[in-house]
């Protein structure tokens, strides 16, 4: 049964402190020999292993909307410094699928197509709501996450404008990308000026106003994402 559960909702728990206890425990009211191991979470950068999940027989298509759920919630996290806006939106579309399943809204069968669909999406780094000018470009998708919300409010929702600041990042940015420059304060700072500069720029082109804290909070996003997109 823990394994089971730990499986669906792709949690591990450390018992090894209490594992003695439990294997004594189970010795003497059960009688089996030894305390299994956990089963290991769903790889859904596996595609055999995610399929296999999907066509495994004596799970209900619930049970398998939730495993699939989890595995993708688990891969969210580990990716969430490289894209945040990205996975926040795709972590939100999965909690509200299975929200609205457990709450008896939508049906198991309904709920499972639907988390399916949430984590292709996830697997694939696939939205197909950014502006076109930004398909085939993953790193100024990246960007383009960190400063549309900022900057919708001062654009009217001009995702040309929003293009075009992380297009221009990528293309400054890789000037001062020097060995080591993760932990490179000067070459960091040479960065930060250049994207002030692009947005400054971006501004005045569009005769808008933008908050110095809302600048300082787009480059501080554009950073951190940098850093951790870095091999």
């Amino acid at each position: 049964m823990r394994a089971a559960v730990s499986q669906r909702y792709q949690e591990t728990v450390d018992f090894s402190e209490y594992e003695a206890k439990i294997k004594k425990l189970i010795d003497t009211h059960v009688g089996a020999g030894e305390v299994r191991q956990l089963s290991p979470p769903v790889n859904l950068l596996d595609e055999k292993e995610r399929q296999k999940v999907l066509e495994e027989n004596g799970k209900s298509a619930g049970s398998k909307a939730d495993m699939i759920a989890s595995a993708t919630q688990h891969a969210i996290e580990q990716e969430m410094s490289k894209d945040p806006a990205f996975y926040k939106k795709f972590s939100k579309l999965l909690e509200e699928v299975i929200d609205a399943y457990h709450s008896g809204r939508i049906e198991a069968l309904e709920a499972l197509e639907k988390v399916k669909d949430i984590s292709t999406k996830v697997v694939t780094h696939t939205d197909e709501s950014i502006p076109k000018e930004l398909i085939g470009k993953d790193m100024a998708r990246r960007y383009y996450g960190c400063i549309q919300e900022p900057m919708a409010e001062y654009t009217l929702n001009n995702d040309k404008a929003g293009a075009e600041v992380s297009m221009q990042i990528v293309e400054r940015m890789a000037q001062h990308k020097i060995r080591d420059w993760r932990i490179n304060q000067d070459a960091i700072n040479r960065m930060r000026g250049e994207i002030d500069d692009i947005l400054f720029e971006i501004a005045d082109k569009y005769g808008i106003s933008i908050p110095l804290d809302t600048l300082d909070g787009i480059i501080d996003r554009c950073i951190e994402v940098a850093i951790a997109n870095e091999d």
